[in-house]
């Protein structure tokens, strides 16, 4: 199989939140520490293979630790509470779109007027949109989830920089070379202070597009 048919079969979602993530995670020992020349012992093709399979793995124990470690997203939930309680009080700008949005929740997927699982309310609403030719929300919640990852990601560069720093001072370990290491350390603080910002963001982008993306499938349905 070719990378490239590789890469078309593989979903936005699954580059971006587990490959990407993911492989930086691989690529981080191996950028810090000497590995005496391991790639020229395998041969090249199985390398790579290995590579995928590992960096999708890697980055699916990312986000499951992305998903303990940092906070539960709450945005839908509380979106729907504000809409429902008429509050002023909200992180998403709430407007006659986004009642009439709930409105048309309850009436296309026939909920109850007391039903409240909103969190089940946001995966019926996605797996409906991936049926659609509407794509924003989708796009935005995998731009979500990587930054979500690649903070955690960047946690384990300062870690693992700092470990190969103090290694070489001690002669425990030998890093690859330590003005290497200062960059990668230097990067990953900058990285854990842009990524968590971006989530943020994100988060309120892809909340704001799943609520605009299923309110414009109203008039196909």
């Amino acid at each position: 199989m070719s990378v490239a048919r590789t890469f078309r079969v593989l979903e936005l979602f699954d580059v971006l939140s587990n490959l990407i993530p993911g492989g930086i995670l691989i690529l981080t020992p191996y950028v810090l520490f000497s590995t005496r020349g391991l790639e020229d012992k395998v041969n090249p093709v199985v390398l790579f293979a290995a590579f995928l399979l590992l960096a999708y793995v890697f980055g699916h124990i990312v986000q499951y630790i992305a998903s303990r470690v940092l906070d539960t997203p709450t945005l839908f939930q509380s979106t729907i509470e504000d809409v429902i309680s008429d509050s002023d009080d909200s992180r998403i700008s709430v407007s006659e779109v986004e009642g009439r949005f709930w409105e048309y929740c309850k009436s296309h997927f026939e909920l109850s007027e007391d039903f409240d699982d909103y969190e089940k309310v946001l995966q019926l609403i996605l797996s409906y949109l991936e049926t659609t030719p509407a794509t924003r929300a989708l796009r935005f919640q995998a731009l979500y989830s990587f930054s979500r990852n690649m903070y955690i990601v960047s946690v384990v560069g300062i870690v693992a920089s700092t470990a190969a720093l103090a290694g070489d001072a001690i002669g425990l370990a030998h890093a690859r070379s330590v003005s290497l290491a200062i960059l990668v350390l230097l990067l990953s603080v900058v990285m854990l202070l842009v990524f968590r910002e971006r989530a943020k963001k994100f988060e309120k982008k892809f909340i704001e597009y799943t609520i605009f993306d299923f309110y414009n499938t109203k008039d196909r349905g």
